[in-house]
């Protein structure tokens, strides 16, 4: 059994990353991905059956301070007689896993996600750092796969586990190592038309690592508290997002510019020498519930960044409207550090967040509502340090 120890420690510079997108999705997922969440990372491989003309520089335009790669990996369904888009994306699957390991075979962990995905850099790198990567491990949110597809019948009895795809899945370079020479040959055997590229990948471990590791809670690690397959309003109204989010899912383009409003808050510098911007993490708290009152009485919880919902039915009353905004003191003529942040809800509300050390990191203390023009709710947060945009650690 795989324990968790905290000791193997993770920057953003030990993993790769990979996106499964398609010639259609580039110019709307694809540039939402580049806009908010894909700028965390050093680098990243975009993976498509092809690129549109002009593609790269339109995605490279958005990436700063990040690098982008691209690969073309043509069409994988030659084998499917009149191929549905869903259809045509699955053997791109496998094929991206075994690609970016031979690209970039030094890293201790192989982060892949949808084009309509969302990963939270800290909070995966957190999760991951609890297990050596050098054992055979995989992280992600497990299913069982459709019977009739993986067992020809469709009432087997027999579960075999699959990380979803779409909530992000991480591949230990244990793992890698064990099954990169099989891959291909899973994807070419595991070819039938509705069989899923998660559970090609599934079927390759189930058959190809027999020395007892792939099993839950050794190399099976089911994260599915925070590997969120759905997006973060679906997640908070099924009673979810209790623990920091590794990924979201299910995510339009404007879905995905939403939540990462309330992952991160990002302000120039004001210096005549230079320009820098900065930011700061949210993501520990990021759709969290804390206690709020919209009145003297009545309880609801503020979802950190993405929404105030009700207690009981975990019913979303409004949604966030607004980027967390940071505000700075008189005397700090170069916006070096906010004092307080602030981000409205709906029409009518705005959550104020005054900076302080007191409060426990993990923490967001209610202080008081005021009901004048708006219902203005005072809290208070152990502010993140402000880092340096282009700078990864």
């Amino acid at each position: 059994m795989i324990l968790f120890t905290f000791c193997f420690a993770l920057t953003s510079k030990d993993v790769s990353v990979g996106i499964w997108t398609g010639y259609e999705c580039i110019f709307d997922r694809g540039v939402a991905a580049v806009k908010t969440w894909v700028r965390q990372f050093p680098c990243v491989h975009f993976f498509s059956d092809f690129f549109p003309k002009n593609a790269e520089e339109k995605l490279s335009s958005y990436a700063f301070p990040s690098t982008l790669k691209f690969i073309s990996l043509g069409n994988c369904a030659k084998q499917i007689w009149f191929p549905t888009p869903w259809e045509r994306a699955q053997p791109r699957f496998v094929k991206s896993m075994h690609t970016l390991y031979k690209l970039d075979s030094s890293k201790q962990w192989y982060i892949f996600a949808d084009d309509d995905s969302y990963i939270f850099l800290n909070n995966t790198l957190e999760i991951l750092s609890r297990f050596n990567s050098s054992n055979k491990v995989v992280v992600g949110h497990f299913y069982c796969a459709w019977p009739e597809v993986v067992f020809g019948r469709d009432h087997s009895q027999q579960c075999m586990n699959f990380p979803q795809g779409g909530a992000g899945v991480a591949i230990s370079r244990g793992m890698m190592i064990s099954l990169s020479d099989k891959l291909l040959e899973c994807n070419e055997k595991y070819n039938h038309r509705h069989y899923a590229g998660s559970m090609r990948f599934g079927k390759c471990i189930h058959d190809h690592i027999k020395d007892g590791t792939w099993r839950h809670g050794n190399g099976l690690q089911n994260f599915k508290s925070q590997f969120n397959s759905r997006n973060p309003i679906e997640e908070i109204e099924d009673n979810m997002c209790h623990r920091s989010p590794a990924t979201f899912h299910k995510l339009n383009p404007k879905a995905l510019e939403f939540v990462y409003n309330g992952h991160r808050s990002e302000w120039p510098q004001k210096s005549s020498l230079q320009s820098k911007n900065y930011y700061v993490d949210w993501s520990h708290l990021t759709s969290k519930p804390f206690l709020i009152f919209l009145d003297e009485r009545q309880p609801f919880h503020l979802r950190f960044g993405i929404a105030i919902s009700t207690m009981k039915e975990n019913r979303v009353l409004v949604k966030a409207t607004s980027k967390i905004l940071p505000i700075f003191s008189d005397f700090d003529t170069f916006h070096d550090k906010p004092i307080a942040y602030e981000q409205e809800f709906g029409e009518s509300i705005k959550i104020h967040l005054d900076c302080d050390d007191v409060v426990d990191y993990f923490d967001v203390a209610f202080d008081s509502v005021e009901n004048r023009d708006c219902i203005k709710i005072n809290m208070r947060v152990k502010c993140p340090e402000p880092q340096q945009l282009g700078i990864f650690i």
